[in-house]
Order: C-alpha cells, then sequence, then structure tokens
C-alpha cells in the first residue's frame, strides 16, 4: 500500500486500522474464501492467532511501503513492546529477521550519516549515491540494526482487490470516511461485481494490475527503456471484458514508447490488439509516415463512418485532410467554424489568468464564476444521480466507491436506458436545487462540490434555457469520459444574461475538446467567446 495510515485522533480508536483490517478480511472470507489459497488461508489463521499488539504491529507494516523495516525506527504508542512482537511475528512465520546483506539494502535502510558512522573512512563530501558507489567494492560491516521483513506480503492486494474491486484504495480509504473527509452514497453492493470466479481469473487481476501500476510507475519517472522492458510480460488477449479493457490500455502505452522509437512492426502488433482509441489513429498515423497511403485511407474511413469518441471523429477529420493534400484521397472538408474571439489587455498581478480576467469583468458589474468543467458535469450529476447511484449489476461492489464502476464505458447509458430517459425528460430547476441540498458533500464522480457552489447552480439554472442545458447533457452522456473536459473556463451573469469566457493567455491555444464544446455551446444559441489576454 502506498498510502500511510494517519495518526489516530480524537474520534479514532487508538487501534483503528486493525478494526478495518479485521472487517476487512472478514468481508473477503465470507464472500470469497473459494477464491483464496491455502497459503493465503494459512496467513489468515496464524493471523488470528497472534495477540492484539503483534497483530496491530503486522498491520502497519503492511501498510508501509517496506519491503525492509528497522526496528528502532518504528514508533507506535498503541504498540509498546515492538522487540516482543517483532519476535511473536517471527514466531508465527509472518515474518522473518533480515541480516540486509548488502550495501543496496543497507543503504535504504540508513541515512547517509549512518553509513559514514559505520565506514568512518569514507568521504564524506560524496552524495550519499556516490557514497554508495564508494563502498560498493568493500566488505559489509558489521552492524547491529534489527531488520523486519513480512512473509507473504501479497496477500494485502489480494484482499483489497477482493474486497475494494480494485488496488488504487486501501486502509485510509476507511479512515476519511470514519472522519467524515468523504461521505458516500448508500447503495446496494452486488455479489457479481467483478469477474473473479476462479483462482485463475483472481490471479490474471493481480498480474494485470501489478503491470498497469509498473506502466504507471515508468511514465511518471519518463522511463521509456524500463517500459519496453515490460513488454514481454503483457499476457495476450484475456476472455474477461473489464481486465481485457485493462490489458488493452496498458498494451497501448508500451506500443506508443515503440511507436516514438519508430520501432513500426513492434508498435503494430500491440496497436492491433487494442479496440480502444487511439489505436486507429496511431495506426493510421504510422501507415502515413510509411507511405501506405491504402491502409491510411482504409483506417481514416472507418473512424470518420464510426468514430469511437468525438476525438477519434476530429483526429479522422485532420488526416482526412492530410491525404487530401498528398492526392491519396478525394476530401469534402466538413465546415468548420472558429468561435468569437475577443482581446484584453491586463496588467500581469501574477494571479492565473483565468482569475485576472474573472475580476476585470466583475469590476464591470459581471458575476462570475471560474468552474471550468464543475458547472456542466454537476448539473448532469445532479440530473441523473438515480440512475448513478441504481442496483445495477455490478456497478457496486465496495461501500467507498464515488460512482457506478461502469460509469465511463459505453455500456453506462443502454443499460439505464429508461431511467435516464425520464431523469432527462423530467427535471426542473426546483428539484435539483433541492437534490443539491439533500446530497451536498456526498461523493459523486461528476460533481466537484468545492467549485460547483449552490449559488453557481441557481444561476445557472434561472439564466440559461432548458433546452440549451437538456443537448448539453445528451453531449455528455455520448461521450461521458471524453466530453466531461473542455469546457470553458469562466461562467458569467449579469441580470437574466448568460456567457462563457475560455480564457488564453500569452501562448496558449485551444485543445481540441474546448473547440468542440465552443462550437457546440454557440451551435445552441449560448453566448459564448475565447477571451485572449495580453499584458502591458
Amino acid at each position: 500500500m502506498d498510502t500511510p495510515l494517519p495518526a489516530a485522533g480524537a474520534d479514532l480508536a487508538p487501534d483503528y486500522y486493525l478494526s478495518n483490517f479485521n472487517l476487512l478480511v472478514r468481508h473477503v472470507v465470507d464472500r470469497c474464501r473459494h477464491l483464496l489459497s491455502a497459503d493465503e488461508l494459512a496467513w489468515l489463521i496464524r493471523f488470528n492467532a497472534l495477540g492484539p499488539a503483534p497483530q496491530r504491529l503486522l498491520v502497519r507494516l503492511l501498510s508501509r511501503k517496506g519491503p525492509l523495516f528497522r526496528l528502532d525506527k518504528l514508533r507506535y504508542d498503541e504498540i509498546p513492546d515492538l522487540h516482543h512482537c517483532a519476535k511473536a511475528l517471527v514466531d508465527a512465520r509472518l515474518a522473518r529477521w533480515h541480516p540486509a546483506p548488502g550495501w543496496q539494502e543497507l543503504a535504504s535502510l540508513c541515512t547517509k550519516r549512518e553509513l559514514l558512522a559505520l565506514v568512518p573512512e569514507a568521504d564524506a563530501r560524496l552524495s550519499k549515491t556516490e557514497l554508495l558507489a564508494s563502498l560498493a567494492p568493500l566488505p559489509l560491516p558489521e552492524h547491529r540494526l534489527s531488520v523486519l521483513a513480512l512473509e507473504q506480503r501479497a496477500i494485502l492486494d489480494t484482499l483489497r482487490l477482493l474486497y475494494f474491486g480494485n488496488l488504487h484504495q486501501d486502509l485510509a480509504q476507511f479512515v476519511v470516511s470514519d472522519l467524515g473527509i468523504q461521505r458516500f452514497e448508500s447503495y446496494p453492493l452486488t455479489a457479481d461485481g467483478l469477474e473473479i470466479d476462479s483462482r485463475e481469473t483472481l490471479e490474471a487481476w493481480l498480474s494485470q494490475e501489478v503491470l498497469s501500476r509498473e506502466c504507471q510507475r515508468c511514465l511518471e519517472q519518463r522511463d521509456g527503456d524500463a517500459l519496453l522492458q515490460l513488454a514481454p510480460g503483457l499476457p495476450g488477449p484475456l476472455p474477461w471484458p473489464e481486465l481485457e479493457r485493462k490489458r488493452q490500455k496498458t498494451a497501448l502505452l508500451v506500443a506508443r514508447e515503440w511507436e516514438r522509437r519508430e520501432a513500426f512492426d513492434q508498435a503494430l502488433v500491440l496497436y492491433r490488439q487494442s479496440t480502444l482509441p487511439p489505436s486507429r489513429e496511431r495506426q493510421a498515423r504510422i501507415a502515413l509516415k510509411r507511405q501506405r497511403s491504402l491502409r491510411a485511407v482504409t483506417l481514416v474511413t472507418r473512424m470518420l463512418v464510426s468514430p469511437l469518441d468525438e476525438q477519434e471523429a476530429t483526429v479522422a477529420a485532420r488526416l482526412g485532410k492530410q491525404l487530401a493534400r498528398q492526392g491519396h484521397w478525394h476530401w469534402s472538408p466538413l465546415t468548420t467554424h472558429a468561435p468569437k474571439q475577443e482581446r484584453l489587455v491586463l496588467a500581469n498581478s501574477g494571479e492565473r489568468v483565468e482569475l485576472q480576467v474573472a475580476a476585470h469583468y466583475a469590476a464591470a458589474g459581471w458575476r462570475v464564476f471560474y468552474c471550468e468543467n464543475a458547472l456542466l458535469n454537476g448539473l448532469l450529476g445532479l440530473v441523473i444521480w438515480p440512475s448513478m447511484f441504481a442496483p445495477v449489476a455490478g456497478a457496486f461492489v465496495n461501500p467507498y466507491q464515488q460512482g457506478p464502476r461502469d460509469l465511463y464505458r459505453p455500456e453506462f447509458v443502454p443499460r439505464r436506458q429508461a431511467s435516464l430517459r425520464a431523469e432527462l425528460a423530467n427535471w426542473t430547476p426546483e428539484r435539483l436545487l433541492e437534490r443539491y441540498r439533500l446530497k451536498q458533500g456526498i461523493a459523486n464522480p461528476l460533481v466537484q462540490w468545492d467549485r460547483f457552489p449552490a449559488d453557481l447552480a441557481e444561476q445557472a439554472l434561472h439564466s440559461l434555457p432548458r433546452a440549451l442545458l437538456s443537448a448539453c447533457f445528451e453531449r455528455l452522456l455520448f461521450d461521458l469520459r471524453g466530453n466531461r473536459s473542455g469546457h470553458p473556463d469562466l461562467f458569467l451573469v449579469q441580470g437574466r444574461q448568460a456567457r462563457w469566457l475560455e480564457v488564453k493567455g500569452p501562448g496558449d491555444r485551444l485543445q481540441d475538446n474546448q473547440s468542440r464544446w465552443l462550437n457546440f455551446l454557440e451551435g445552441q444559441g449560448a453566448r459564448v467567446s475565447v477571451c485572449q489576454v495580453s499584458f502591458e
């Protein structure tokens, strides 16, 4: 787990984390005992045989990064005798004493100052990395560190996956809920929520989750070499739809790195395994680079005829123009319309440019809200709230979900077609404002409460035509993942007048999704413009 457990506050028992871990274990054993291996069940038996203090230490260590722990660095007020507890874990075969046999492991446990104390003759002017390199040829000095390593540490991932249905939630989730930091809607859980019905499926899920995390780590560190080293571990197509989507997303990341290196054959092998965007776009771009125009025309035509999302349609039109310029295709360009532009010269206060523009229009008598994507998404979240939290099979598998697991998947709308149609037809400003009052603060992935104050909701509902808002809701639901972003930065109200502004500072330009939203809003009769800012 990557999220550290917080210290117990006034509202938490000293061993709150142990209670939460036991709750998680009971839930998993009651519902998924048949999916646990003999070794995992034996681990749980040994854990349950421990006294409370060793159990507390084990759960504390499971919640830390590790994998090695120096006992002299641990401080837990509710666990007074750490050495005794550590010995109990070792005796129960839930942990082992670790000798830290190499410099790398020793360095991971010690500060630079501690390493210098072990090897006084070393050069103190070196950085820790340089110091470690200089010490590598030397024999490891004797040290008296008590170092603990946990056995079967991976069991926590198994328990988390079976409880939460994912590995991005952890034991800290219980705490933020208990403290009221996050509040969740009440909804029934469904036993068939995950596609995990066998040990084979469980192990495939765990392997893919580990692979996805490693890919993400490589991307964050911009380590393309490490990303490509993961390629041999990619499984072939999987029979479980949700897990197959995860596999395809990982394959696209690796394929993109091959493409950047112009290893096109390796990239295409992976792109062709995916039906997700931007697989067809990337294949078309590779065909263009290789001057295989017929293949590019075929792919672009498919994208134009049956786009998987609005971004794919935008890219396909752009690629079609490129093919037409090269003489490979007769292209009838779609009419495009540049949104209205206005220019504003400001004295730069150093604040975000959006806030400076907001202050300018506020001084001119407008009510200005810097809400970006929060307004339309928030209103839609209020409109379809009942459908979002309806008891649809597989939608909710743990009590700590902000929304249904299929919210951004193509099947979200078809599975709730009747209720969504009714909600979109029957909403009124009064009902939405009442729902806002009743639900305020409850987690909903479409509603950013901190950027969607009640005043904003009221002003928008009373100043924007119902037909305009309904059209926006329909567009959002057509491609919720893609269309939830790109909304104009500022919403302005003056009396019954309302307008949107997309703010662009020096050197900034419109993104595709922003252009689509501006054109759509203008086409629906809304007053929108791009505010190009320059500074004195």
